[in-house]
This record gives structure tokens, C-alpha cells and sequence, in this order.
């Protein structure tokens, strides 16, 4: 995971989908999406916030499969960082209130853009 760009209330970061995080069809597993819009929102709000709270709610969209790079769906061939298609994970803070935080969350397919999920994530301070 590599942070790409940091703002008040926003975080870009890309990752290779690399065989460790693949499903057994190549792509991005599910959870490993959830687990990305979970630390990349909370991340995002420790820029507007010094309390990274605790999530009252975490819901993933998903719209299109991201495929990654070897390894994944019975190959043999492992994929390095350098071949493996890239995810580009999106994170900001939509508002932060006394005592919730509402943040959002866009996956896109860095080599074509494409919008592969999207997550809401709602957090007690």
C-alpha cells in the first residue's frame, strides 16, 4: 500500500492486487476490499480529527470485479508489484459531528478508471 496524496479530510492511496489478496478468481477478495475502506476512511478522518473512533457502521458496494496480476485463479505464475493491476483507493470525510463521523470510500482500477466498489463508513468518536 502506498499513500499517494494527503489533504484535510482526504486520502489517496494505491495498492497492487497481488495473489495475497486475491479470491480464488483472480480479482479482489471482498474482505480485503471491506478491510480497505475501513483503515483508508479511518485514516482520512485522523486528518480532520485527533480520535479515529470505533465504526458503528461499514457497508461496501460492490460494482465490478478487480482483477489482479498472476498467481490468483489456480495459476502458477506469481505476479510482482510491478505487473499486478493496481487499486486506487479514495477516502474522505464527508462530516464530522460531536459525535459520529460520516466518511466515503471509491475503489477504481487505476489503468482504466473504472469504479470497481464503493464504502460508506460511519464511526463514534
Amino acid at each position: 500500500l502506498r499513500v499517494v496524496e494527503v489533504g484535510e479530510g482526504r486520502i489517496v492511496c494505491e495498492m497492487p492486487v497481488l495473489e495475497r489478496v486475491q479470491n480464488r478468481y483472480g480479482t479482489l477478495h471482498g474482505g480485503a476490499t471491506a478491510t480497505l475502506v475501513d483503515t483508508i476512511s479511518t485514516a482520512a478522518l485522523l486528518t480532520v480529527s485527533p480520535h479515529s473512533g470505533v465504526s458503528v457502521h461499514l457497508a461496501v458496494t460492490y460494482l465490478a470485479p478487480m482483477p489482479g496480476g498472476g498467481g490468483g485463479g489456480g495459476s502458477t505464475a506469481i505476479a510482482t508489484a510491478a505487473e499486478a493491476e493496481t487499486v486506487v483507493i479514495d477516502a474522505r470525510v464527508v462530516r464530522v459531528g460531536r459525535q459520529l463521523a460520516s466518511l466515503e470510500v471509491q475503489l477504481r482500477r487505476r489503468s482504466t478508471g473504472q469504479l470497481v466498489a464503493t464504502g460508506t463508513h460511519t464511526k463514534f468518536l
